[in-house]
């Protein structure tokens, strides 16, 4: 960690403390307190880090006098100049081709220190996409920001611009404009593009947006074809969403690769008797009092519904835990019910499907080829759905959009090939605005959408509900308009 500003003494190791900075930096605010000299600008102190792939380069917020910016370093031992010149040549050509972005104020190799540099202006009072939807609570706001950036991506296409690295972190909207901010993976072309480059390119940003549902696409695909004057035939739109689920689908399969690994943001740990797999980016629980709490028996407070959970107390934070015994040796843990419950909770939030949010998985070993499975979780509040169906106070306008909401994620579902076992109305609890499905284990994941396992799941939860009319009804309407039924 560079915790106090370098001196002139200390240049030479400048690229040997840069190596080490990682995500935690970016996670847990840790300052980088880095002072270099930039030509034309002067001491630049690096502070917050925005972003770091470790070993390679670093963004992170700089000073110079008062003036606040962005700088980007490369320091890869045999590649930075490449990295450096790909991201130089990609922010030029957003300003070459008329695309609002930060302008450059310095880009070059800085000698004394043996590092390149690309500094960029900073968007005083920008957002980032993924920050501003997340902020706006009413769905129109969200689309309206949406569509401004689908139209965004028009302009890139329209002007010869190809981003290969799209994803929401890297557009900032200010006063209804949107800034494009990394050139790291950008490709200019001579001309306009294509219709069948254009629209691979669009499906990728698809992809990466809040899970949409078909309708949402089709809204989406359309506000393209309008800012481009194209036409979309029945035939585009349909290949198209079908090519936004399966980059979701291969996404999801990468991102599920490596939540039994020490792969970022998954810290996992194997020593003499204990597995351990810990999700970084819950900051406010200790992984020493999990590990801790994993080898001893802990009285519960309460219990959680009909799901298992136990609520239970480690230091001042509730938790909830789902425990099961596991047989065999630790070679096999794949094929375990808690690593099953891990594995299916991190993958339904990864696509926007609410659970209650997993922080650790341990497995202890009791005795020889005997394992305890344990998986923590963060607590949850809300009524169940009969409970919140059958309570007077609640709003038609309220039980619409939870019904909605419902639909929706059982469409989710569909379209990312995941099938369950029976879904309870008590194992769904809504919490605000939100649903949240209590029973991650019940959950299984195809390659391929099977459309006869995606009705009878559908129609298994509509005869759990039969004593809940207000929902059936409302749920045979929205179940039917998706095809799920």
């Amino acid at each position: 960690m560079m915790s106090s500003r370098m001196s002139n003494s200390d240049h030479g190791t400048i690229v040997t403390s840069l190596m080490e900075v990682t995500q935690d930096y970016v996670r847990n605010e840790i300052p980088l307190s880095l002072a270099i000299h930039i030509p034309g600008l002067g001491e630049v102190i690096c502070g917050k880090v925005l972003r770091a792939i470790r070993g390679k380069r670093i963004a992170c917020l700089g000073k110079a006098g008062g003036t606040s910016l962005i700088v980007k370093l490369y320091f890869a031992k045999y590649k930075s100049r490449r990295n450096w010149r790909h991201s130089d040549s990609g922010c030029r050509s957003f300003i070459e081709r008329g695309i609002p972005a930060p302008g450059i104020l310095f880009s070059g190799y800085l000698s004394e220190y043996g590092i390149y540099a690309l500094v960029l202006e900073y968007i005083d009072g920008g957002v980032r996409i993924d920050a501003a939807l997340d902020s706006m609570p009413e769905k129109q706001m969200r689309e309206k920001l949406l569509d401004s950036l689908i139209k965004t991506l028009a302009r890139h296409h329209a002007s010869g611009v190809l981003q290969n690295d799209l994803h929401l972190g890297n557009f900032l909207t200010k006063d209804e404009i949107i800034y494009s901010l990394d050139g790291d993976q950008v490709v200019r072309r001579g001309a306009s593009l294509w219709k069948k480059r254009s629209l691979a390119n669009l499906a990728r940003l698809l992809a990466s947006l809040p899970f949409i549902v078909a309708g949402d696409l089709e809204a989406r695909i359309d506000a393209y074809a309008r800012e481009r004057k194209w036409s979309i035939s029945d035939a585009d739109r349909a290949a198209l969403q079908d090519m936004v689920f399966g980059i979701r689908r291969k996404n999801l399969s990468g991102y599920l690769s490596k939540v039994m690994k020490s792969k970022d943001p998954f810290l996992a740990s194997s020593e003499q008797g204990l597995f351990s797999v810990f999700d970084k980016r819950h900051l406010d629980v200790s992984l020493p009092k999990v590990l801790e709490a994993s080898k001893r028996s802990i009285p519960a407070k309460s219990s959680l519904g009909k799901a298992g959970f136990r609520v239970f107390t480690i230091g001042d934070a509730d938790m909830l835990l789902l425990s099961a015994y596991c047989v065999g040796p630790l070679v096999l843990k794949g094929l375990w019910s808690a690593v099953g419950v891990w594995e299916n909770a991190l993958m339904l939030n990864r696509i926007g499907i609410a659970t209650p949010q997993p922080i650790a998985l341990t497995l202890t070993k009791r005795f020889p080829l005997f394992w305890l499975g344990s998986v923590f979780f963060e607590p949850v509040g809300g009524k169940d759905l009969r409970e919140f169906f059958n309570t007077p106070s609640v709003t038609e306008e309220e039980k619409y959009h939870i019904a909605a909401a419902l639909a929706d994620a059982f469409a989710c579902m569909h379209a990312m090939g995941i099938t369950a076992g029976r879904i309870d109305p008590e194992r769904v609890i809504v919490s605000g605005r939100n649903i949240i499905f209590l029973n991650p284990a019940t959950f299984r994941r195809s390659v391929l959408s099977i459309r006869s396992k995606q009705a009878r799941m559908a129609g298994i939860f509509l005869a759990g509900c039969k004593d809940i009319p207000d929902l059936r009804g409302l749920l045979t309407e929205y179940f039917k308009k998706k095809n799920l039924i």
